[in-house]
């Protein structure tokens, strides 16, 4: 069998940053002529090997599509003899090819040869590509709200590769591997989440997320947007209860602001939602949608001061109302209390999860790994047994006590004066729970720890 190729396999990128580039991509799907007959091929993905040489004659050819005739494109050199191809045009006729997760392993995401690979000269232009593939930060930019914003992938930018694809309501997918996202995509179809997340197909392919970040409607765009009007959309326009549901349900550990997409018509998308399930037995949440955790604290006071900072001296932390505090969950629920009050649809799968031993959790999520799929099933338990509250605080998995902060008052309606306050009486305790913020561990600085209690001890 010839050698898979890949659109981004983080820990495999290395054989990029030599020049050893990847021979094709997986096919996709049986039924999407788009995407199954086809791959990556070692010039869609040349440009990360050489960033600072990226050619950008043509724009307009994502999908690796010239105006050269046939018999031009018949006098270009094959993909598999270049080492690096900067612009590679599709061969759209290549046999289908069928695909299994069980040829997705290391050794299928490399060319067959690397040093032979190595020595082949490096080309400016190129045919027999499967798929074009650009670095998503330089795709282009979004339209978004009156104001145009560039494309971007989170926190992960730069690792990010987007295609043409018909499977996705924007036309475009993005390449990024993560077997959780598997997980989480059977989970989603299960539990109602489909429009919260993007879909994701072979664990290589997601779809790419409609609008732009929270990060930058709120500090980017040209031009900026008035602070009137940002206030508006998001307390007028934006469902966060799912959201929350969401990150608390599969224990998301890295929520922040760049993570969030919202869109003119789709609401809320969130992305980079691999970082769950306590895969490194660490971290259970860190939300800026779920208080009491790290990221939503820092929303509420000074970073400076939640980091525990050494030259803060003696001064008083004060508390700003960031406008991300209205995505917090306690605004649009009664008496500011989820408890079980689920959607129907989430509720019921919370039900059948519950019931479910670990092990067949496992199985049928297709976890990586046993303590994974016990953090799915644990939660899920705390969730429909005690309530959201209760799971939120109390259940398992659980963050070591420097992480475990008290609920801050919900902050629910935002007005903009010299910087955004709160339109209401909001006065959040700024005590700290001790230890060191940074990795959650014990406070071993040279100077004294401006923690006061117990983390986990009081909510």
């Amino acid at each position: 069998m010839r050698q898979l190729g890949v659109v981004v396999l983080l820990g495999l990128l290395m054989h990029l940053a030599h020049g050893q580039t990847l021979e094709e991509l997986s096919a996709m799907a049986n039924n999407d002529p788009s995407i199954a007959t086809k791959g990556l091929s070692a010039g869609g993905v040349a440009s990360v090997g050489a960033a600072s040489q990226t050619r950008q004659k043509d724009e307009s050819a994502i999908n690796g599509q010239s105006e050269l005739k046939q018999t031009d494109l018949a006098s270009l050199p094959h993909v598999d003899d270049c080492s690096l191809c900067f612009k590679c045009h599709v061969d759209e006729n290549q046999p289908k090819k069928v695909i299994s997760m069980a040829d997705l392993v290391p050794e299928n995401f490399q060319p067959a040869k690397v040093h032979e690979k190595q020595k082949k000269p490096s080309c400016d232009e190129c045919r027999g590509c499967t798929h074009q593939l650009d670095l998503l930060v330089r795709s282009g930019k979004k339209h978004i709200f009156g104001r145009n914003f560039v494309a971007e992938g989170g926190a992960s930018s730069n690792w990010l590769f987007v295609s043409q694809s018909n499977r996705t309501r924007s036309g475009r997918a993005i390449g990024k591997y993560a077997k959780l996202y598997l997980a989480i995509e059977l989970l989603s179809e299960e539990c109602g989440f489909m429009d919260l997340v993007p879909k994701v197909w072979i664990g290589l392919w997601m779809e790419e997320a409609l609008g732009i970040s929270l990060e930058n409607v709120v500090r980017l765009g040209e031009p900026m947007m008035h602070p009137n009007q940002l206030l508006d959309i998001f307390h007028d326009t934006m469902n966060k209860t799912q959201a929350a549901i969401f990150d608390l349900m599969t224990s998301q550990c890295d929520r922040h602001a760049q993570n969030i997409f919202i869109d003119e018509d789709s609401g809320v998308m969130l992305i980079n939602i691999e970082c769950a399930f306590y895969e490194d037995q660490w971290c259970a949440l860190d939300s800026i949608l779920l208080p009491t955790t790290l990221k939503h604290t820092i929303n509420v006071m000074e970073n400076a001061w939640v980091i525990k900072f050494k030259n803060w001296g003696n001064k008083t932390p004060q508390c700003w109302a960031n406008a991300a505090l209205l995505f917090d969950y306690r605004c649009y629920v009664k008496d500011a209390k989820l408890g079980t009050d689920y959607p129907p649809e989430i509720k019921q799968c919370l039900v059948k999860i519950a019931a479910m031993e670990v092990d067949e959790v496992h199985s049928h999520y297709g976890f990586p790994s046993m303590h994974t799929a016990d953090a799915l099933l644990s939660r899920s338990k705390a969730m429909i047994e005690h309530g959201f509250e209760y799971a939120l605080t109390m259940g398992y998995p659980r963050n070591p006590n420097p992480w475990r902060y008290k609920f801050p008052p919900p902050c629910c309606k935002i007005k903009h004066t010299d910087t955004y306050r709160c339109a209401h009486e909001w006065n959040p305790d700024t005590h700290l729970p001790l230890g060191n913020p940074v990795g959650g561990m014990p406070w071993t600085k040279d100077y004294p720890d401006p923690g006061s209690y117990e983390g986990g001890s009081v909510f």
